[in-house]
């Protein structure tokens, strides 16, 4: 689907970066707390998070983990009952505790509930503990980098610093893609190795970004099939990194998505509101991307080939951009550490 022409111009290639230090991760001002969300569901949100670091723990043993020692830990979390909670999960705080929320119970969450049904019900004598282990830990870096004092200690960690893109896309190279639906076919593009998190809380906003496009990609596939293109601009020293998700669009949907592509305010990145209730994980990709460049307007940020979406034919091809760490970036960050 995707060739390298197409990739190089989806976008303009010398892209201008307005902030004056790094965006390390959180948004300026806007950060989202537990206290948005209310007492229950707060208590919520830390029971799924312990039960994910929990997990996480479990698989990084060196001891394989079979499926009736999985079993007998997702028992002790009581798992089911924590997905039930999950679920009702209330949406009736604020428009950046709905974001949160909306990537809490996405990313890859889903493919892990998947993951771990499946190991737990097979016949074998261990599980896929590394492709199960890295969903894990992306979610939890989502989780931390959607609500800043969910665990403030993660988030100062000198062993996981710096992020670069093989380790990014590592738990789509692994095999088909678990959805509600059934499994998608992601095809990984990933010849350079480019170090583009100065954090991990840097890496966990750039897995919201890349969660919601395949995620969504995944759910309209007309053929259960997504292809990632990880492209470093102006190699051999590259500022930037354009990440694009490809999917073929059923004949039932394309009418559709050409009416919403050609509504830049209302359209897929416009705000999300009572008129538009669906569409926040697009919102929320053009947000950080513009945060990343120092962009106060995500719109413009669309405008300006920073972060898009188009129909090329039924080809529909999302893009994102995000700056690469540079040395400076680096000294920067180990100034302030």
């Amino acid at each position: 689907m995707l060739d390298e022409q197409l990739i190089r111009t989806l976008a303009p290639v010398a892209l201008v970066n307005r902030r004056a230090t790094r965006f390390i991760g959180f948004v300026d001002g806007a950060n989202t707390t537990l206290a948005g969300f209310g007492t229950a569901s707060a208590a919520t949100v830390r029971r799924l998070y312990a039960a994910l670091v929990s997990l996480e723990a479990l698989f990084r043993q060196a001891e394989p983990v079979t499926p009736l020692y999985l079993a007998q830990h997702l028992d002790a979390l009581d798992w089911r009952e924590l997905l039930g909670a999950v679920r009702g999960l209330s949406e009736q705080g604020d428009e950046a505790c709905a974001r949160a929320l909306h990537d809490l119970r996405g990313g890859a969450l889903q493919a892990v509930v998947v993951l771990l049904q499946r190991a737990v019900e097979q016949s074998g004598d261990a599980v896929d503990s590394v492709r199960i282990g890295l969903l894990l830990r992306d979610h939890c870096k989502i989780m931390q980098q959607s609500i800043s004092d969910l665990d403030p200690l993660a988030l100062d960690d000198p062993l996981a610093q710096q992020r670069d893109t093989t380790e990014l896309v590592a738990p789509w190279r692994a095999g088909a893609w678990p959805g509600e639906v059934g499994d998608t076919t992601i095809t990984v593009h990933c010849a350079h190795n480019i170090t583009i998190a100065a954090r991990c809380i840097e890496a966990g906003a750039i897995d919201r970004v890349l969660y919601n496009l395949l995620n969504n990609a995944a759910r309209h596939s007309a053929d259960s099939h997504v292809e990632l293109a990880v492209w470093p601009i102006s190699m051999p020293q590259p500022r930037d990194v354009r990440f694009v998700v490809a999917n073929r669009v059923r004949a039932a949907d394309l009418a559709g998505l050409r009416r919403s592509l050609a509504d830049l305010q209302c359209g897929p990145f416009g705000p999300v509101g009572a008129s538009a209730p669906r569409g926040r994980g697009l919102r929320i990709c053009a947000e950080l991307v513009a945060h990343a460049y120092g962009i106060a307007d995500p719109l413009r940020a669309v405008r300006e080939g920073y972060v898009g979406i188009g129909l090329y034919g039924d080809l529909c091809v999302a893009h994102a951009h995000w700056p690469v760490l540079t040395r400076a970036d680096a000294a920067e960050r180990a100034t302030c550490a």
